[in-house]
């Protein structure tokens, strides 16, 4: 499959073409073992979804307003 958008001069989209060569396709089993639940996905991105998130703005804000004390 491709996929092909044209932009006008002043990079507005203007259309859309998708292009699928249905000769070519083909539809495999997949082994098992290659398969990852949705139980397994859990369990391996549990870590990720309980860690707080970094906030990236705080540190940047606390070193701007602590450099500009005035004494």
């Amino acid at each position: 499959m491709a996929s092909f958008w044209p932009y006008d001069a002043d990079c507005r989209l203007i259309d859309e073409h998708i292009y699928e060569d249905t000769g070519s396709r083909r539809i495999e089993k997949t082994d098992p073992a290659d398969v990852i639940t949705t139980e397994k996905a859990r369990e391996l991105l549990a870590p990720c979804s309980t860690a707080p998130c970094p906030d990236p703005i705080r540190p940047r804000m606390n070193e701007v307003l602590t450099s500009h004390r005035v004494p």
